[in-house]
């Protein structure tokens, strides 16, 4: 008898829960235009299967003051979640979605509450006590598989910060965003590099405007490691921590000046092979087994990233338009998940707020359109951990459309199963009867198995799969014919 450890990188999503914020504005609030949450986790601690998060959420409003200017302010509030698991994990990270909504105004204060949607990953020890191992003595039909084994999980935070010339004059930021939308990750000698994209929405006033710039930054980062297998990563979870945009002026240009806090977590494995036996026989006595089986999910997380997409908004209802001041992105929801094969699609919405001068007065339109996006599926099934959009640019046809260009970023959870049925334990129940041959045939019981018919004939699998044409599984009434010249071997 043996042991075996399948070890899984297993994901948990900890049930919604809501944070409330309170945003001081001006005195003289006269609409809202839009409010916005961005979460940071900055702790996660857990005892035995208690586990606690903690962090701080931001909560950023965009206002209308009463003499028709374009405001912002935002409120940051700590948060605390508590929750038992099922099944204690190691080398925990978590990320948070949030979405936020309104729930009064009273004076210069905006009453929101805040939802999380929490998403948890871990590394899962699986323990197999007492399966049964390979045996020489017996003939063994045996299943193999791979696994990764955990090695290491090194982590830490970096800034990615860069200076962009603009050609706007006067700025004022009022809210900023970032999301990765691609990340690679590759070992070398006792460390970990980690490359890839990140990409910055930023909402500014310039002038009588209000804008969305949009902007990608690369970014790489080697990170130290206790011990590394070559070429054996499986993943990075790289969450954004904190950003921030700011205005310089400079020789009558304005600058603006990124800096954004990731906090990446490799997950370092090394793989093995396992050989369970799945069914044993012997030669000469008769063997009952025991059996058992076993499930692991093994996430890898990947990013996807739509062709641009272009949808249209008739605002032809809109009397007396001046202007179109800006459009900026709030959400892009994901209501279906489809899987076809090797390949996978969500279908949802994307959200968004015009504004817009009509008779000069500043107001907003909201936006929601239906989109798409496929992607192939790297794995046995999926989930959807997150999903954004990024508007490329906006025009008005005619007077009559707004024409928005988007892409959308989508992080999936791909997923593998890993199982198998083995042989628990086993009882020799005897010698076999000795059978001077001919042929035998068989009535199999829907559901049964070659397995099961070849121990209750006292003969090997491979006998009946070789004289039959058959399926895994044998359905009612089923006649299996079996001819051995001697001792049915």
């Amino acid at each position: 008898m043996e042991n075996l450890v399948v070890y899984a990188k297993k994901k948990i999503n900890i049930e919604k829960f809501d944070t409330a914020a309170k945003i001081t504005a001006a005195s003289d609030v006269k609409s809202i235009l839009t409010v916005s949450a961005r979460s940071v986790i900055t702790t996660v601690e857990q005892v035995n299967t208690a586990l606690t998060i903690g962090g701080k959420v931001v909560v950023t409003a965009i206002y209308l003051t009463g003499e028709n200017e374009i405001s912002s302010a935002e409120a940051v509030v700590d948060f605390t979640q508590k929750q038992t698991l099922k099944t204690a994990l190691k080398d925990i990270v978590a990320s948070d979605e949030v979405c936020v909504k309104i729930d009064a105004i009273s004076g210069s204060e905006i009453l929101c509450s805040v939802t999380h949607n929490t998403h948890i990953f871990g590394i899962y020890e699986h323990k197999i006590a007492d399966f049964v191992g390979e045996n020489t003595a017996l003939v063994l039909n045996n299943k193999t598989f791979n696994s990764l084994k955990f090695v290491d999980s090194p982590a830490e935070s970096f800034v990615v910060a860069e200076e962009v010339e603009s050609n706007i004059s006067a700025t004022q930021i009022l809210a900023a965003n970032a999301v990765v939308v691609d990340s690679t990750i590759a070992a070398a000698a006792e460390k970990v590099v980690i490359q890839g994209r990140v990409l910055v929405s930023a909402i500014y006033k310039d002038g009588e405007t209000i804008q969305e710039l949009s902007k990608q930054f690369e970014f790489k980062q080697e990170i130290a490691a206790t011990a590394v297998v070559p070429n054996m990563i499986a993943e990075a979870n790289i969450s954004v921590k904190s950003v921030t945009v700011t205005a310089e002026e400079k020789e009558g240009k304005t600058n603006l000046i990124y800096a954004i806090e990731l906090f990446a977590k490799p997950y370092v494995y090394e793989e093995e092979t396992y050989v369970v036996a799945s069914d044993m026989f012997s030669l000469e006595s008769e063997i009952e087994n025991t059996y058992d089986f076993f499930e692991v999910k093994n996430y890898k997380s990947t990013e996807t990233v739509s062709d641009v997409l272009v949808s249209s908004t008739d605002i032809s209802n809109i009397e007396n338009l001046d202007d179109i001041l800006g459009v900026y992105s709030l959400s892009a929801t994901a209501e279906n998940v489809v899987k076809n094969g090797d390949s996978g699609m969500i279908e949802g919405y994307f959200s968004a707020v015009a504004i817009y001068k009509s008779n000069d007065e500043v107001k907003k339109l909201d936006i929601k359109t239906a989109i798409k996006i496929e992607f192939a599926l790297q794995g046995d099934d999926f989930e959807i951990d997150s999903l954004s959009a990024e508007i490329s640019s906006f025009k008005v046809k005619a007077g009559r459309e707004l024409e928005i260009a988007i892409k959308l970023y989508a992080e999936i959870s791909n997923y593998e199963i890993l199982s198998a049925s083995y042989v628990k334990s086993f009882e020799i129940k005897g010698e076999k009867p000795k059978n001077n041959g001919g042929i035998k045939v068989y009535v199999a019981s829907s559901g049964e198995t070659v397995f099961d018919i070849a121990k209750t004939l006292s003969v090997r699998p491979e006998i009946i799969e070789e004289q039959n044409e058959i399926d895994s599984v044998f359905e009612q009434g089923q006649k299996i014919f079996v001819y051995s010249p001697i001792n049915l071997l």
